[in-house]
């Protein structure tokens, strides 16, 4: 401690000779020291207030002040900082590009078309991969009489997508295309329409306000602001989501506006808010997902820990708001594109369609859901989301007709289609990890699913997925740790049967076959369990010996699986280790299972 107070020290002795002559900017005592934000100017402030805010002049200041990557030319040693600053620079990046999408929408709509052209081609800049750009400056080259220009802007989209991606484009940019060749399209029908607010990004935004402090002690709102910012990074790890940078939300902190208000100047369709209470040596964190749309909750949860060591206690809060919010977006997400007309559907609304009926772990839903998969990227080619949710489709539809493991070959080009389209995508190195224990290449699996973890720590599905992989490898006692942190962090999953099932076969690895079949039963009793739980609590019986109860098992099972049997079994539990089948296959036929 000496030590670093003397680091400290020495360091802040260097902080005021550089800013000599600047009174009042550094105060404090013995123990603090503030840096007065009243007597600096910091660009990335503004820039965050300003593109989060709606005013025209705003965002045109924004895209102004925003000149390049953030902090560019600098760096320190350190992976920590790394981390840090790619992720900061993607946030930054991300809502530079929204300001320049709505402020030229807001130029177009009154036919500022050369002014609002200038933008899109500086948007195209940040991604030249991004169609639906291609197909803005189309419509803004066609409103302004510059035909040859549009046709070329769809040759340009045309190559760079075929060279990049090796993908066509799509049909309504192809469409476009066609009837301004024809010369059926052009002026202010075309440019009018909102094209890059509504086509560069179909996510929908997320933003944490600012918590309250109920706990009655001022010194504890930072550790308030700090629970507050470890989630907005938390959920930021998530590319299902725009989530909104911390410092825009800040001018909420005391507003007393309405949720719908509030969420339209951000520009986003969900809130979460929050607050701590302290009592004695335990924490209370509250929190609350709102949808602004009918201001609706619809979720909430408390957190309740002892007040110990607060770093590690603000770091696992936040880490489990992350993991529990995360998967009821998806949920809000699918019934609302369940709700809407089939022939309204976008890339986003198909994708999360295409999720509804893949939870469901029947035949036909993944059927329909792999229609709807294709369909996004027919919409979409570049958008990697529904590449990877096609590909874990076809895994998924393999785990119920084993007769079509064919489909794994070409899951596996999907996904691996997907990761090239964003290699940050957590949820496509998942289903890539997947699909790959299910070839029974364990070590490339588990690198593929840390990878998932790596990206997102609050992906609670990346820790079932290593812990499956554990599993098909006989490695029982190392899957049990990562499964039990998928059910902690995830504990509302539309897979959370098959949590409790990989947990009930890493026991049963284990020998450990009472607990095996506890979790077997609390795998059954969830809504969409399958047959798969039904043979892992059939060979847990048979262990114990419990005659009786193994019949009334497998009587389950062919309520299901009409005349399941040990032959069937072998063909589908493919992906397993010799040691891990053999385990699973003789406590079935210790149950009685018959053999064919």
């Amino acid at each position: 401690e000496a030590q670093a107070r003397a680091s400290l020290r020495q360091t802040l002795s260097s902080l005021c000779k550089s800013f000599a002559g600047e009174d009042g900017l550094l105060q404090g005592d013995a123990e603090r020291v503030v840096l007065d934000l009243e007597c600096v100017d910091i660009d990335v402030d503004k820039f965050e207030a300003l593109a989060a805010g709606g005013d025209e002049t705003g965002l045109a200041r924004a895209v102004e002040l925003y000149r390049g990557d953030f902090l560019e030319g600098f760096g320190l040693a350190g992976e920590a900082f790394e981390e840090w600053l790619g992720a900061r620079r993607r946030e930054l990046s991300e809502l530079a590009m929204q300001a320049l999408s709505r402020l030229i929408d807001r130029l177009a709509g009154r036919g500022e078309y050369g002014e609002a052209l200038v933008h899109a081609q500086r948007l195209l800049d940040f991604d030249p991969l991004q169609e639906r750009v291609h197909l803005r400056l189309m419509e803004l080259y066609a409103a302004l009489g510059r035909r040859e220009h549009a046709l070329r802007q769809y040759q340009e989209c045309k190559a760079v997508l075929d060279a990049e991606l090796q993908v066509a484009t799509g049909a309504e940019i192809t469409a476009l295309y066609e009837s301004i060749r024809a010369g059926t399209a052009t002026g202010n029908s075309i440019a009018s329409a909102p094209g890059v607010t509504a086509q560069t990004s179909r996510k929908p935004g997320i933003a944490v306000l600012p918590f309250d402090n109920l706990s009655g002690d001022p010194s504890r709102q930072y550790l308030v602001d700090a629970i507050a910012e470890d989630l907005v990074s938390n959920l930021a790890h998530d590319l299902w989501f725009d989530v909104i940078a911390r410092a825009s939300t800040q001018q909420f902190r005391d507003d007393k506006s309405s949720v719908a208000d509030i969420a339209a100047r951000l520009g986003v369709r969900y809130l979460v808010d929050g607050s701590l209470r302290r009592s004695n040596d335990r924490i209370r964190v509250s929190v609350v997902l709102i949808d602004a749309r009918d201001a609706r909750q619809i979720w909430s949860q408390r957190y309740d820990q002892v007040a110990t060591d607060l770093f590690e206690m603000q770091e696992q809060i936040a880490v489990s708001i992350a993991a529990a919010v995360i998967p009821e977006l998806g949920v809000a997400e699918q019934r609302s594109a369940m709700r809407q007309h089939p022939g309204s559907l976008d890339a986003w609304s198909c994708c999360h369609r295409a999720f509804a009926h893949l939870y469901r772990f029947e035949l036909d839903e993944l059927r329909l859901a792999q229609e709807l998969f294709s369909r996004a990227i027919e919409i979409d080619p570049s958008y990697s989301q529904p590449h990877a949710g096609l590909a874990y489709s076809q895994m998924m539809y393999v785990w119920y007709d084993s007769s079509q493991k064919h489909l794994l070959e070409e899951a596996s080009r999907n996904v691996r289609h997907a990761i090239r389209l964003d290699n940050r995508d957590s949820f496509a190195h998942f289903a890539l990890g997947r699909i790959l224990s299910m070839q029974s290449r364990y070590d490339e699996a588990i690198r593929e699913l840390e990878t998932a973890i790596d990206l997102n720590p609050s992906f609670g599905r990346a820790y079932f997925g290593l812990a499956s992989v554990m599993v098909y490898a006989a490695r029982f006692e190392a899957a049990l740790q990562p499964i039990e942190t998928a059910i902690r962090l995830s504990p509302a999953d539309p897979h959370l049967w098959t949590f409790y099932n990989i947990k009930s076969r890493a026991l049963a690895g284990l020998g450990r076959f009472d607990e095996a079949e506890h979790w077997a039963r609390q795998a059954l009793r969830q809504p969409s369990a399958t047959f798969w739980s039904d043979l892992v609590l059939i060979s847990a019986l048979g262990y114990q010996g419990k005659t009786e109860e193994a019949r009334e098992a497998i009587l389950g099972l062919w309520q299901k699986k009409p005349g399941y049997s040990r032959a069937q079994y072998a063909r589908d539990d493919f992906m397993l280790a010799r040691e891990a089948h053999e385990i699973n296959s003789e406590g079935l036929r210790l149950a009685g299972l018959p053999d064919s």
